[in-house]
């Protein structure tokens, strides 16, 4: 009797569903501390939104210098007219996409891209950000590469300054100028004068008279006695 209640108790106990069913408990999976989706997701929303932004600010700064371009040549008396109204168009509507991407409309790209970049600061940052060594620096400030750069850079800003003013007849800034217009010339034809002169300095040192050899001391000749005995 006592045998067969053991078995009756077995059974029963076998029967009983399993707590973890009756209670809902769940487990969770861990997968060794790295990112959840969440956080993934989030990383990856940046990404395409950084991505976005920066071709964005290309198409800009492409249409912007695409335009700017086309109506100088124009200006010129060459260029494309009838593409001049489309290429504005253009920087309009990567206007609108920068702005939509960025917040904020792109008054600072549009300066920095239309900007006329002086070639020797540039020169200069680039040597103090290690792209360029001292002594290509050095050599360039000697033989008067930074002076002419600096030249032609005034020059330049002469030129569009004359331009924009006589376009909208502002006689006060066109004679300004002219005057900085013909200062940068001064200086690229002092900087060019200093150069020849340097040249011909050089090609004159080469030219120079090789000095005389020295000559050595000429051999006495001893007349010769030939056989016999008889001198001749």
């Amino acid at each position: 009797m006592e045998t067969v209640r053991r078995w009756l108790d077995n059974r029963r106990e076998r029967r009983q569903p399993c707590p973890n069913r009756e209670t809902g408990m769940s487990f969770k999976v861990i997968d060794g501390g790295g990112p959840s989706k969440e956080e993934r997701d989030k990383a990856q929303a940046q990404e395409d939104q950084a991505r976005r932004r920066e071709w964005a600010k290309g198409d800009l700064s492409w249409a912007v210098r695409e335009c700017a371009a086309n109506m100088l040549r124009i200006i010129r008396g060459a260029g494309k007219p009838h593409e001049l109204l489309l290429q504005m168009k253009k920087v309009i509507d990567s206007a609108v996409k920068f702005q939509e991407v960025h917040g904020y409309w792109p008054d600072d790209v549009i300066a920095g891209e239309l900007h006329l970049d002086d070639e020797r600061q540039k020169i200069l940052e680039r040597c103090r950000a290690g792209d360029l060594s001292q002594a290509a620096i050095d050599r360039w400030r000697a033989d008067g590469t930074f002076d002419e750069m600096s030249a032609e850079y005034i020059t330049f800003c002469g030129a569009l300054q004359i331009i924009a003013s006589r376009m909208i007849g502002q006689k006060t800034q066109e004679s300004a100028g002219d005057s900085e217009f013909h200062r940068g010339l001064r200086e690229l034809e002092e900087v060019r004068e200093v150069r020849r002169r340097r040249v011909l300095e050089e090609m004159r040192a080469s030219r120079a008279a090789p000095p005389r050899r020295k000559t050595g001391k000429k051999r006495k000749l001893k007349p010769r006695t030939p056989p016999g005995g008889v001198v001749l």
